[in-house]
């Protein structure tokens, strides 16, 4: 019968010419999975290597280490991934917390402290993570998460669930597509208040000896700035 410790020297030696050499993650890797499988922590994974796997957890692991070995995330493969002392369901349908985005959650926390009420919006928020662990260490602040995707919203919506902040708000919007709205209504806002000067064939603009000064809205001008926005 093949141990764990036998097990996961031939894992990290089927992953290691997969891996990036400038970012060596073979052997931690094969860890992760192995202790997925097992269902320990790599701590009691590591203390007990000698333990015998059965047949089904041989092959539910050499399956995952074959999908790892062809580039599926470690994250995708174990449905989770932790972020900001959190547990973040994890899938296709959005993109895996990445540890150095936890700076920026940081970064807002200690702006946050110094406000009493805050709105905060996370745009693009797939999993939830930014949004559920700003929710989860500042309780003052309302944090509405948006995403174009109504998967991702599945997803970061269960993740708040879990995470015990099933009050944070989600909206499906698309931010582009907000913002183009959102120039348009300038555009023709701004055609209103600053018609163009149109000059009349009798004279010049300045309204000079039989000059005419005629103001009114040029529609062919703002379309392209309508079109653009």
């Amino acid at each position: 019968m093949i141990t764990r410790a036998e097990a996961r020297a031939d894992a990290t030696a089927r992953l290691r010419p997969s891996t990036d050499p400038r970012h060596p993650t073979a052997a931690l890797d094969a860890d992760l999975l192995l202790a997925h499988v097992c269902g320990v922590t790599k701590e009691v994974l590591y203390a007990h290597l000698d333990a015998p796997m059965t047949a089904d957890e041989l092959a539910r692991y050499s399956a995952m280490v074959e999908r790892r070995a062809a580039g599926e995330p470690v994250a995708y493969l174990r449905g989770y991934k932790e972020f900001f002392g959190l547990r973040f369901t994890v899938d296709p349908r959005v993109l895996i917390p990445r540890p150095e985005t936890e700076v920026l959650v940081e970064a807002v926390l200690a702006f946050a402290r110094d406000t009493a009420r805050m709105r905060i919006v996370d745009v693009g928020t797939g999993s939830g993570a930014i949004a559920v662990a700003i929710a989860a260490s500042e309780p003052r602040a309302r944090v509405i998460a948006t995403d174009v995707s109504g998967d991702a919203l599945d997803v970061a919506r269960a993740n708040a669930a879990a995470n015990g902040r099933g009050r944070t708000s989600d909206r499906r919007a698309d931010i582009a597509r907000l913002r183009a709205a959102r120039r348009r209504r300038q555009w023709t806002k701004r055609a209103r208040r600053h018609p163009p000067l149109h000059r009349s064939a009798a004279g010049d603009a300045r309204g000079g000896r039989g000059g005419v000064l005629r103001v009114r809205p040029t529609p062919s001008r703002y379309r392209a700035g309508l079109a653009a926005g």
